[in-house]
This record gives structure tokens, C-alpha cells and sequence, in this order.
């Protein structure tokens, strides 16, 4: 060792030993800071995630309040667009026993009509996806779009046939006539009220009505036609236009909001409803086993 110090200058040693103690401290120092550092990190992440739970029911209870105002508002306009639909549906009642007094040409006609397959529409309805919005807000907007796209073509085929012309050659056929001609546009007036309706609250809900082309169905009617072909005509249209406005009642309202002679209409539909179900599965079981 004193041979080692021998050439080395005492005064460089110290200064060297002192600047050695001096890093050792600063290091030492700087670790417990970035210790205490990290341990009030910590602490703020620890008050930070409990002030976040404290925040979480609240998040929570504003989206609830949110889902409830949707699910009213949609239960709302379901509710209204059914009472328009019964309105409706008792307005055309009225108007067909007032031109369904004559005995005369009470058989129907071919013509071809708006089908709406309710079995289909009930088991889509009772499948639609649960996990993404309210039971009231599916159903709005599964069933209001179809039920538009039918009042439409029903609309256009009663317009055409208030439209038609026709001479009374007896004075039977005039008395109906006249009673045709003030029934047929309070009948499509009350329905084009009902579709702005639905259409309206489709708007309201950032939803586009639909389109649909009614073509095919009026070219099977005549413009011009007699007093037999007219009775046809109408009694045709009529039979059809009464069950398709009942069976959307009944897809569309429960018994709570029904009268007891409604329930057992609608009882009876959703039965047939379910028969032509269990039909329509036999078919598709006998095509596959044909099939192999």
C-alpha cells in the first residue's frame, strides 16, 4: 500500500475519496425520493380508483334513467299507433255493414291481394336479438315498417277502386252506389291519416318509412266495370282488408288492452297462427327426407 501511495499526490486522493462519498449520497438520495415518489403515485392511483367507484352508480343510474325514457317513448307511440289502428279498423267496420246490405253478387272474385304472413312476423318477433336493445324498442321497430309497407298497398288498391266507374242500370245498384261513393273516401282517408301517422313516429326515431310498389296488384283491376264485377270487386277487397286490419290488431296489442270478445278473436287467430307453424315444419321435414 505505501509502496502504491508512494507516487500518487495525497492531496488528488482525498479529492477523490470525497467526490466517491459525494455519487454514493446523491444515488442513495435520489432512490428514496423516486421511492416516495412511487409510493404517492400509488396512493393518488388508489384515491383515483376509489373516486371512480364512487362514480360508477352514478354512470349507471343515468344510463338506467336513459334506457326507461327510450323504453317509454317507444312503448308510447306503440301504444297510440294501435288505438289509430283500431280506429280504423272499427271506421271500415262501419262503412262495410252500411254497403254490405244487399243480398245481391255476394260471392267474391280472383284478384290478387297484399299477403302478410303472420306466422312468419309472430315467430321472427318472439326471436329477435335480446342483446341489443329493449324488448319495446325491437318490437317497434320490427313490426311498425312492415305493418306500413301493408297499409300502403292496401291504400293504393282502395283509392283505385273509389275511382272506378260504373253505370246503375237498377235502382238497387244506384242506392249503392251512392252509398259507395261517400264510404269509399272517408275508408282511405282514415287509413292515409293512420300511415302519416306511423310515418311520423318512424321519423321520430330516426327511422325511413318504406317504399313499396303496388303495381302488380292494381293491374288485375279494371278502370271501367259493371254493377256485377263491382259488387266483386268490393266484397273481394273487403274480406281481405277486415282480416288483414284484425290480425295485426291482435300481433300488436295483449289481453290486457283487449275486450273480452277481442281476446277470443285474437285467441283463435294465434292458434291457427300456430297450426299453420306445425304445417309448415312437417313440410320442411318431409323435403328433407326426400331429399336422402
Amino acid at each position: 500500500m505505501d509502496v502504491f501511495l508512494a507516487g500518487f499526490s495525497k492531496k488528488l486522493l482525498v479529492a477523490t475519496c470525497i467526490l466517491a462519498i459525494i455519487m454514493c449520497l446523491t444515488q442513495s438520495e435520489a432512490a428514496s425520493i423516486a421511492h416516495k415518489r412511487h409510493g404517492r403515485s400509488q396512493d393518488n392511483m388508489t384515491k383515483l380508483t376509489k373516486e371512480q367507484t364512487l362514480e360508477q352508480p352514478e354512470i349507471h343510474a343515468k344510463h338506467k334513467r336513459r334506457h326507461q325514457r327510450l323504453n317509454k317513448m317507444y312503448v308510447s307511440k306503440m301504444d297510440n299507433i294501435v288505438r289509430k289502428l283500431e280506429h280504423t279498423l272499427v271506421d271500415f267496420k262501419k262503412h262495410w255493414r252500411n254497403l254490405n246490405e244487399s243480398n245481391i253478387y255476394r260471392n267474391s272474385t280472383k284478384i290478387r291481394l297484399p299477403h302478410t304472413n303472420f306466422t312468419e312476423i309472430l315467430f321472427r318477433l318472439k326471436h329477435q336479438n335480446k342483446s341489443q336493445s329493449s324488448f319495446a324498442e325491437r318490437r317497434f321497430k320490427y313490426l311498425i315498417p312492415k305493418l306500413y309497407k301493408s297499409l300502403m298497398s292496401y291504400y293504393a288498391i282502395l283509392e283505385f277502386l273509389s275511382n272506378i266507374e260504373t253505370t246503375a242500370v237498377n235502382v238497387d245498384f244506384g242506392r249503392y252506389l251512392d252509398k259507395r261513393k261517400k264510404s269509399f273516401p272517408e275508408i282511405t282517408n282514415n287509413l292515409y291519416s293512420t300511415m302519416e301517422e306511423i310515418r311520423i313516429d318512424l321519423e321520430n326515431v330516426s327511422m325511413i318509412a318504406p317504399v313499396k310498389d303496388n303495381k302488380a296488384y292494381l293491374k288485375d283491376l279494371k278502370h271501367v266495370v259493371d254493377e256485377g264485377e263491382c259488387y266483386k270487386y268490393d266484397v273481394t277487397v273487403f274480406k281481405r282488408y277486415d282480416k288483414f286490419l284484425n290480425g295485426w290488431f291482435c300481433v300488436m296489442t295483449n289481453s290486457k288492452n283487449r275486450t273480452i270478445k277481442q281476446n277470443k278473436k285474437c285467441a283463435r287467430f294465434q292458434t291457427n297462427q300456430k297450426k299453420r307453424r306445425q304445417h309448415w315444419r312437417q313440410k320442411i321435414r318431409k323435403r328433407r327426407e326426400r331429399r336422402y
